[in-house]
């Protein structure tokens, strides 16, 4: 998959997702508007850096 396609196909996932866990709610929301890829892995980085440290 080209890599510019990939923040589309989370979304979707997260989408589908959304139904069964608040957790992709709350994730889809935030990552919606964001369409460049690097910009998404940081994103998800720094989620779960959160994560871990909570």
């Amino acid at each position: 998959m080209d890599p510019k396609h990939a923040p589309g196909r989370l979304k979707q996932w997260l989408g589908m997702m959304r139904a069964a866990y608040p957790e992709a709610e709350a994730l889809h929301r935030t990552l919606r508007t964001e369409r460049d890829p690097v910009t998404v892995g940081k994103m998800l980085e720094d989620l779960l850096k959160t994560a871990i440290h909570r």
